[in-house]
């Protein structure tokens, strides 16, 4: 967070933590296929975040804009896509 707000780092830090529950996060495949993901974000380091970017420090680059969507899917069809996936056809 220092070299950040000293801006000698381009992008802001990362402090989230994720925790996958009934999957291994590093099998390979993208954290976001996970069944069971729990995004954490200790609300200490978001608001010194907050305070650093109020005194003008910024984090925007193309590299790190990003958008999350929330799937319109049931969770039954989720639950199903999800086994289609990882069962073999019997």
């Amino acid at each position: 967070m220092a070299e950040f707000r000293a801006r000698r780092r381009r992008g802001s830090p990362y402090y989230t933590i994720y925790l996958g529950f009934g999957q291994d996060l590093s099998a390979g495949r993208p954290k976001e296929k996970s069944l069971v993901l729990v995004k954490l974000e200790p609300r200490l380091c978001r608001a010194h975040l907050e305070y650093v970017q109020r005194e003008g420090v910024s984090s925007l680059d193309s590299s790190s804009l990003g958008l999350c969507l929330s799937s319109s899917n049931s969770l039954y069809e989720d639950l199903e896509h999800f086994l289609m996936e990882v069962e073999p056809p019997a």
